[in-house]
């Protein structure tokens, strides 16, 4: 959500000064949240295998020596 509205916050104002028309800020739009949502999508996925998921005490999240 934060990169949603970080995205079109800085997205509107280079409309502004760019002078965009509706249909170019809206595919602009539709095209950076999908890139992001895709870049997001893959770090999840390349960090699942370092994820440690039995864990009781939040100091012993990650493996050792994983980071």
């Amino acid at each position: 959500m934060p990169f949603a509205i970080v995205n079109l916050i800085l997205l509107a104002g280079a409309a502004v000064w760019r002078q965009f028309g509706l249909l170019t800020f809206v595919y602009c739009a539709l095209g950076t949240l999908l890139l992001g949502v895709g870049i997001m999508a893959l770090c999840v996925g390349l960090s699942v295998p370092w994820a440690r998921l039995d864990w009781d005490d939040p100091r012993r999240m990650s493996r050792a020596g994983v980071g």
